[in-house]
Order: structure tokens, then C-alpha cells, then sequence
């Protein structure tokens, strides 16, 4: 009976330490941030004054560049351990799955369903002199389309600005274009009292042997009154064109 019970107590205290998640890293592979003259707030991964990486007690980085390459940052436990973890946020539209060796965050391809080319409507702000269309990635991603194909009327790759954030628990992929004339394919119009700038956003389709599509692209339009002196709000709806 006794044998019995530390049997139980044994497997009890395995099964607790599996559940409890991995261990902060203790090994001497890497210098701590603590013990060096180190950055973890401003690099692109936390380093020590000679630039060796260090591991870290505290980061003000994207989590996902707190830790050496084959760890990962545990906010909940100030530390780096070895399982891979989705470090970055991911959005309500994403799950985290594991891939290569790596967790990360990947679109829910069941929350777009039965989604059309009419659900993807662009929202559009016009500052002074930066124009930003934003588009779901994941609702791009479910219709069969690259987001990182996008191209404006200039192909080349000195037209690319662009960049992903969450609103709204939503991945949303934004393209900047520089409002002015000739700039990558502007076309600027104007009547009596406004001068529109006007370009097209183009996206590939996602390379596959058992489905062909049209490439997909979209005009977008900022309208600004002739009398701004400097920024101004005035957005056209964008206008939606299949191709």
C-alpha cells in the first residue's frame, strides 16, 4: 500500500511539473542582461554593450525578439524558455499552430466562410500627404489571395509601404501611398474646388495547382480641397474594381 501511494505521489508531482509549461532557461550559454551593460528596450533584441545576445529579466521589445533565436519570452514568468510560444499577439481572426519547429499566429480560415470579393472593403484615410488603405490580411488570405503580392500602378519595389497591426481584435495589412502627383502611378485630377489623387491596389493570387483566379485590385481615391494648407480629412469611399 505504501509502495502504491508513492507511486501516485510520484505521477501526480510528473503530471504537475508537465502541465506547469516549460522552466525559465538557466543554463550558461548566454550572459545575463542583469550582469552587462545591456538594451533591451531600443535594439532589435536585447544585447549586452559588446552586442552578445543576453537573456533578459525584463523587455520592452516585441516579445518575439526579447529571447535568443531558440527560446522563447514568457511574460507570465519574466523569462526566456526553451518551448516556442506565439510571442506575438494574435488576433481574434488567428489561431497559434505550430510550423517548422515554430509556433505562430495563422489566419481561422473558418471565421471567413462563404466570404465574396464584395466583403473585402478597404478602409481609406487621407492625411496631407500620406494616403493608408487597410484591408483584412485573413479575409485576403481565405479568397485565395498573396497580401504580400500587393502592387500599386507602379509595380516597382520602391512603391511598397506597407505594414500589419490589430484593430479591433482584426489583422489588418496597411499599404501607404505618398499623395502626390507621378508618385508610383498617381493619376491627379481636380475640378472647381477639390484635387483628387487616385491609384490602383493590386494583389496577386496565391499560387495554386488546382485553382486559377484573376488577379484582384481595387482604386482607391483621397479628395482634398484646393484651399488645405495642411492636413485634412476628406475620404472618398473607395471604389472596387475586379479584374
Amino acid at each position: 500500500m505504501l509502495k502504491m501511494k508513492l507511486l501516485c505521489v510520484f505521477m501526480l508531482a510528473t503530471f504537475l511539473k508537465q502541465s506547469a509549461g516549460a522552466d525559465c532557461y538557466t543554463g550558461n550559454a548566454y550572459t545575463k542582461c542583469d550582469d552587462c551593460d545591456s538594451d533591451c528596450f531600443t535594439s532589435n533584441v536585447c544585447i549586452c554593450s559588446d552586442n552578445s545576445t543576453c537573456l533578459p529579466s525584463t523587455c520592452d521589445l516585441d516579445p518575439s525578439n526579447c529571447c535568443p533565436v531558440e527560446f522563447s519570452w514568457d511574460s507570465s514568468k519574466a523569462c526566456c524558455t526553451v518551448e516556442k510560444t506565439c510571442n506575438r499577439i494574435c488576433a481574434a481572426d488567428e489561431e497559434c499552430i505550430f510550423q517548422d519547429d515554430n509556433k505562430i499566429c495563422e489566419c481561422n480560415k473558418s471565421m471567413y466562410t462563404n466570404k465574396t470579393k464584395q466583403d473585402l472593403k478597404p478602409v481609406v484615410i487621407c492625411d496631407s500627404d500620406i494616403i493608408s488603405a487597410s484591408v483584412s490580411r485573413c479575409l485576403v488570405q481565405s479568397l485565395g489571395y498573396d497580401y504580400n503580392s500587393f502592387y500599386l500602378n507602379n509595380a516597382s519595389s520602391g512603391c511598397v509601404y506597407h505594414y500589419n497591426n490589430i484593430t479591433n481584435n482584426q489583422r489588418l495589412d496597411t499599404y501607404q501611398l505618398d499623395a502626390k502627383q507621378g508618385w508610383c502611378g498617381n493619376i491627379v485630377t481636380n475640378d472647381s474646388s477639390k484635387i483628387y489623387v487616385t491609384n490602383t491596389v493590386h494583389f496577386n493570387t496565391t499560387p495554386s495547382l488546382l485553382i486559377t483566379k484573376n488577379p484582384i485590385a481595387f482604386n482607391i481615391t483621397c479628395g482634398y480641397n484646393k484651399t488645405l494648407q495642411t492636413s485634412l480629412q476628406f475620404a472618398l469611399k473607395p471604389l472596387i474594381r475586379y479584374v
